[in-house]
């Protein structure tokens, strides 16, 4: 059987780190989360095997996390409390992005979590923000085309 990968605190601390300072060094990271520098390359290591090492596989963060549920939400809001709902929803871990939409909606959000459950618990948190007229969500079953940059900066210079 296939061992599941996950991650775990201290990885997810060494990621959060990499975020906020991509150009750390090794010691530079053990010094700010005051870990072993042996234990930081390991981690690193691990992560560079992984693949989240690089930009174009960030994605696959939450669900190594154990965020294994992806939505979007598309969230009809009062404009006058957009700014209020910014807020709250950055208040809100599990909501990773968040966009102004045309359309049916406002706001489209890409939440995660751990299972259909919880993401009844993120929708509720959603649905009780400042200014929340109604939200619909579509829970992803598959990728179809993952995120990625490569191809499109692959057409810059080009005539």
């Amino acid at each position: 059987m296939t061992e599941r990968v996950t991650l775990d605190g201290t990885d997810a601390r060494i990621l959060a780190a990499l975020l906020q300072h991509p150009r750390a060094t090794v010691m530079g990271l053990a010094g700010e989360l005051r870990l072993a520098r042996s234990t930081v390359q390991i981690r690193l290591a691990r992560l560079e095997e992984l693949g989240v090492l690089s930009m174009e596989n960030v994605h696959a963060i939450p669900a190594l996390a154990g965020f294994g549920v992806t939505a979007f939400m598309t969230i009809a809001v009062h404009q006058r409390d957009l700014d209020a709902l910014r807020r709250a929803l950055a208040d809100i871990p599990e909501v990773i992005e968040a966009y102004g939409t045309t359309g049916d909606g406002d706001v489209m959000c890409r939440v995660v979590a751990r299972s259909a459950e919880d993401l009844g618990r993120v929708n509720a948190l959603v649905l009780n923000c400042v200014g929340v007229r109604r939200a619909s969500t579509s829970v992803v079953i598959r990728p179809v085309l993952d995120h990625r940059l490569v191809p499109l900066l692959g057409t810059i210079g080009q005539s």
